[in-house]
């Protein structure tokens, strides 16, 4: 894994669909940084947790924790977490601090429902599953982004390079 002084972390949200885990597992093939991914937590540190405000907030907040941790050991760690909610880009914020950077993965609804990897679009549809967001619950777009990366206008490759650029400029300059 990548260490640097400091530690920084790559904090990619947007819409289920929109690229999140995609691009964060492509550009860790050349930077093999540390990862941390929603699916992935909810299967252990929170399969305690729903998907209500509040599971949501506590689900946020431990990965957060677990974010700085890591960025406290001088590992960079990119983390894939939908964050919709100004509420929980601030609980991000206030854990991780200076050592964070946000990076929306800008996709349109219509791309993502078209997506639609992990059936999540069609469930809701059928009513499944509720508080979907974007659909039947809140997504704000975070007004302080550090890096925007539209995976609507762009190919997955220049979207990989991009983040890959990003990420090595931001790593150099702490």
């Amino acid at each position: 894994m990548k260490k640097n002084e400091h530690g920084l972390t790559f904090w990619l949200y947007g819409l289920s669909g929109a690229g999140k885990t995609t691009l964060a597992d492509l550009v860790n093939e050349d930077l093999n940084l540390a990862r941390l991914d929603g699916d992935i937590l909810r299967k252990g540190l929170s399969n305690d947790l729903g998907y209500d405000q509040k599971d949501r907030s506590e689900n946020l907040r431990r990965a957060a924790h677990t974010a700085a941790i890591l960025n406290n050991n001088h590992l960079n760690t990119v983390a894939t977490f939908m964050t919709p909610t100004q509420e929980h880009q601030t609980i991000v914020q206030d854990i991780i601090k200076d050592k964070l950077r946000f990076i929306y993965i800008k996709a349109t609804v219509a791309d993502c429902i078209d997506r639609d990897p992990k059936g999540l679009y069609e469930k809701q549809r059928q009513g499944e599953i509720k508080n979907l967001s974007g659909v039947d619950s809140p997504f704000n777009v975070n007004l302080h982004n550090d890096c925007v990366i539209d995976t609507t206008k762009y190919s997955i490759q220049e979207c990989v390079e991009t983040l890959k650029n990003y990420i090595l400029k931001e790593i150099k300059n702490v």
